[in-house]
């Protein structure tokens, strides 16, 4: 849900990840991140997420596995 206030939007509630095939949906209106078919796509991102935050020691990493770990369930 968005809010429309003067010149800004305000986002109430997001999913907690998004993921798109931009080639067949450039608009971005048909988020794949819960599809089955699309898991081990998300996995790997979310693997290669990870790992950038470990090798550049990104002081988000602790909340990126925790939100993880959150999703799961």
């Amino acid at each position: 849900m968005q809010i429309h206030l003067g010149d800004g939007d305000f986002i109430l509630q997001r999913v907690p990840e998004e993921l798109y095939d931009v080639k067949k949906d450039p608009g971005c209106l048909n988020n794949l991140a819960l599809n089955p078919e699309y898991q081990s796509v998300l996995e790997s991102f979310q693997q290669s997420m990870i790992q950038q935050l470990q090798e550049t020691g990104d002081h988000e990493l602790e909340n990126y596995n925790r939100r993880l770990e959150g999703s799961l369930n």
